[in-house]
This record gives C-alpha cells, sequence and structure tokens, in this order.
C-alpha cells in the first residue's frame, strides 16, 4: 500500500528539485530554501505544489532549463508523466483495500482511483474508522502506480456530510460501471 523505501525517496529526490527550481523562478516562497522530508507537508510546500498544478507549465519551464536543475534522464521521464498525467481535484477516500487505496474524484464524475502512500501506507495516515475523508490533492503516476504528490489538504467534515448519500450511491454505480484506475493512462 505504499512504495518501497528506494521508490519514496527517489520520488523526493525529483519532488523537491522540482518544488525548489519552481519556487526560485516563480519566487512563491522566498524564505524556503531547502526541503526534507520530515517537512515534506509543510505550508509553504502546499503553496508551491498548488501553484505548479495551477500552472502546470512551470513543469516545462523546469524541463527546459534542465541543465540548471540537473535531472539525469530517468527523473525527466517521471516529471513529462507528472506533467501529462497528473490529476488535482478533490477526493473522497472510500475505503482501503489490500494493496491500495480507494480515491474517489468528486469533480471528475466519481472517477476511482488506486492510490498508493509514499512513505507510510494511506491506512495508516487515514485509519478506517476515519473514512470517508474528503480532501484536496495531486494523483500522479510513479512506478507504475498511482501516488499523492506528498501535499494534501483535508476538507471539512461538514462539507462531507453534505455529499453523503450522493457519495454512496455514486460510489456504488463508479464501482459497477467503471472500475477502479490502478494507474493513471487507465483513465482516457
Amino acid at each position: 500500500m505504499r512504495l518501497s523505501n528506494r521508490e519514496a525517496k527517489e520520488f523526493y529526490e525529483i519532488w523537491f528539485k522540482l518544488l525548489r527550481a519552481v519556487n526560485e523562478k516563480h519566487n512563491i516562497c522566498p524564505s524556503v530554501t531547502e526541503f526534507v522530508y520530515e517537512k515534506d507537508s509543510t505550508e509553504e510546500v502546499s503553496k508551491i505544489a498548488e501553484y505548479i498544478w495551477t500552472h502546470p507549465e512551470s513543469i516545462d519551464e523546469v524541463i527546459a532549463d534542465n541543465e540548471k536543475v540537473g535531472y539525469n534522464a530517468r527523473e525527466l521521464a517521471a516529471l513529462e508523466a507528472w506533467r501529462n498525467k497528473y490529476v488535482h481535484s478533490e477526493f473522497v477516500i472510500v475505503e482501503h483495500r489490500s494493496n491500495h487505496t480507494v480515491f474517489m474524484d468528486i469533480q471528475d464524475d466519481m472517477h476511482l482511483y488506486a492510490v498508493h502512500g509514499i512513505f507510510d501506507s494511506l491506512k495508516k495516515i487515514f485509519p478506517p474508522r476515519a473514512l470517508p475523508v474528503l480532501l484536496k490533492t495531486t494523483l500522479l503516476p510513479f512506478k507504475n502506480k498511482i501516488i499523492l504528490d506528498g501535499s494534501l489538504k483535508v476538507g471539512n467534515p461538514e462539507d462531507l456530510e453534505e455529499l453523503s448519500d450522493k457519495f454512496l450511491n455514486s460510489y456504488r454505480n463508479a464501482k459497477k460501471s467503471q472500475g477502479t484506475s490502478f494507474t493513471l493512462t487507465d483513465k482516457e
């Protein structure tokens, strides 16, 4: 339900280089110059991530300026996949299954995604008794899996209550009609 430690470290190396490059170029959070694993969900990181996903051309700028940033070919391929296949939306975490956690996109026809944690399983972060959970985040392709970008904003439980009847019926219908996407290329 999560990446291996090696994969998680690889993800964060790519992600932190992207955050740093976009932050330097667009001066989003001038006081932030370093990114470390323990602080990956800070408010500043969330601001920079929000900028990236609302201005995806910023990824193109980083790729074009790679000589300065220093990505290798494998890392560039991951960036290009993120640029072309990310999903920035509001989701409901519906349930934990044995190998993934199901996210339902409430802004895109209740589409279902099989999502993996990065360093921790999502089941550990969002225990089953806490489900469903409303949140805003970005899903990314990585190592033939779907992961979060590391930043998320948990929604108000009252907002979920308003969606609850619609949500339950939509989840049942989506499971039957479209199934769950295990990669971001499944949904085209």
